[in-house]
């Protein structure tokens, strides 16, 4: 969408609307596990999944149907180069999440199984073949 108004505001409005986006994608997947967010003790302590991650939340809720035929997860966990009970961790217990790196292995993995079963991402703007 097209903002008027200086090149700062535009860049703020355009991010604004992303949070609102992931936010909205968050709550439409149906979080439900949220845990009250811990006191963080020191400024570069672990995160973990719960309501300070939606967008992590939203993101497992999207793999974890494609983690249910038999062998997946250990196929993902090879992929990911984790051992089979931390992919467990990540997506059934909810206990703990990925390094930046694995997570965007884990987004292209995603895609590409989105892609391989026919599934295409909903996009807001129409799809012209490209």
């Amino acid at each position: 969408m097209d903002y008027p108004g200086p090149v700062s505001l535009r860049l703020a409005a355009g991010v604004a609307e992303l949070l609102v986006d992931a936010s909205v994608l968050a709550v439409q997947s149906g979080v439900r596990k949220l845990r009250p967010a811990p006191v963080r003790k020191s400024r570069g302590a672990t995160l973990r999944p719960g309501a300070e991650t939606p967008l992590w939340l939203a993101l497992s809720d999207k793999a974890r149907p494609l983690l249910r035929r038999r062998g997946a997860r250990t196929l993902l966990a090879r992929e990911l180069g984790v051992h089979c009970s931390r992919i467990t961790e990540y997506f059934l217990k909810q206990n703990a999440m990925p390094d930046a790196e694995r997570t965007i292995q884990l987004m292209i993995w995603l895609a590409r199984e989105q892609r391989m079963r026919g599934e295409r991402p909903k996009r807001k703007t129409p799809y012209y073949g490209i």
